[in-house]
């Protein structure tokens, strides 16, 4: 988890890049002007009490604040997020074709039992 320094940061980055100015922060967030001022110095221990409404008021999730980069490749979270469905994407892919074959094969089975019982009949 970063540090509040790291989060305040983030958030700082995050409200600038969606042109939210303070006061509407401090809005959204139900505190006043000068304590989300404080928030974003690092000057109060208000992010953490409020850490999900200012998720909520940025648009981002509360894993997106406070988690790192991954440190040995520089991933950010949503590249990480993405490589994980994209494998899971991929594993699946695999356990439908596997399927798919079973299918054939207990269709095959299924066919030649129904061949050799209606031969017994006659």
């Amino acid at each position: 988890m970063k540090k509040n320094g790291s989060i305040k940061q983030k958030i700082y980055e995050i409200r600038r890049s969606k042109g939210i100015s303070q006061e509407k922060m401090a809005s959204l967030i139900g505190v006043a002007l000068n304590s989300y001022r404080k928030l974003e110095r690092g000057k109060t221990s208000l992010v953490n009490e409020k850490l999900w409404d200012i998720a909520d008021a940025l648009g981002v999730s509360v894993k997106e604040l406070v988690l790192k980069e991954d440190i040995n490749t520089g991933s950010s979270l949503a590249d990480m997020e993405r490589e994980k469905f994209l494998a899971k994407i991929t594993s699946l892919e695999e356990e439908i074709a596997t399927l798919k074959q079973c299918v054939t094969l207990l269709n095959e089975k299924n066919e030649s039992y129904i061949k050799n019982r209606g031969s017994s009949y006659q």
